[in-house]
Order: structure tokens, then C-alpha cells, then sequence
């Protein structure tokens, strides 16, 4: 007795849910790189210290950190930041006591409006390596 065939509906297969997975981890790969690239550059920003250099002991470049990707209302994100508040203090600008004037040495925003095509591709190749790797159906 010949096999009756398929109708539409029982031929169908779904990998959405492979493709869900795969676009979650390529998701929190690529915020990781972007991030990376991000804490690579303001650290390279901050490895001459905010003024001339001489007083440099690397502590406030070591401390730029970034957190795990976080699941938020709007979606994933990621968090790049310091916890020493003197470089927010040198960021926005303050009032020196030594040299008695108004200083800012902007370092952070810079460096994240120089990177942004460079994480933006880091993140768009995680996520289509990623893809890459569901198995088709």
C-alpha cells in the first residue's frame, strides 16, 4: 500500500526555537565585544592619567569594568562604568584645589563616540556567527 503524502501542515518543521536560542547568545556575545571594545578604549584614553602623566599609577584605568548582559524593559544591555568617582569628577569637569580652577578632561564620551561603528560590527558578527551555527531544516 503506497504512503499517502504530506499534507502542508504535518510536512512543516519549526527551528524557532533554535533560532531564539541562537539569537539570545548571539545577542549576549555581541554586547560583550562591544563592550570590551569600549573598555579598551577608554582605558587607552586613561592610561596617561588626566594631566600630564606623572602621577599615573593605573589604578584609575584598571578599574573601568563592564557588567553581564542585563535583560531590561527595553530589551538587552550592558553596563561600562567605573566605581572611582574621580573620574566622574575629571568626565564632568570640577573645581581643582591645587590649581584653583575649573577643570574637565573629557575621556569616557570621546572614546565611546569613536567606537561605536567598531562595536557595532563586533556585535553584528556575534550575532550572524551565532545564526550561522542553527542547523537547517
Amino acid at each position: 500500500m503506497p504512503k499517502t503524502p504530506l499534507t502542508l501542515q504535518q510536512a512543516w518543521r519549526s527551528n524557532v526555537p533554535a533560532v531564539k536560542r541562537a539569537l539570545m547568545e548571539g545577542e549576549n556575545r555581541g554586547l560583550i565585544a562591544a563592550a570590551q571594545i569600549l573598555v579598551n578604549a577608554v582605558k587607552l584614553g586613561l592610561r596617561g592619567g588626566y594631566t600630564s602623566g606623572a602621577f599615573t599609577t593605573g589604578l584609575s584605568s584598571n578599574s573601568v569594568t563592564h557588567s553581564p548582559p542585563i535583560l531590561g524593559p527595553r530589551g538587552m544591555f550592558i553596563l561600562v562604568g567605573t566605581n572611582l568617582p574621580y573620574n566622574l569628577f575629571w568626565e564632568v569637569g570640577h573645581y581643582n584645589l591645587f590649581t584653583r580652577r575649573y577643570e574637565r578632561v573629557p575621556v569616557w564620551m570621546p572614546a565611546f563616540q569613536r567606537s561605536q561603528g567598531t562595536m557595532r560590527a563586533a556585535f553584528t558578527a556575534q550575532v550572524v556567527t551565532a545564526l550561522e551555527a542553527v542547523p537547517k531544516l
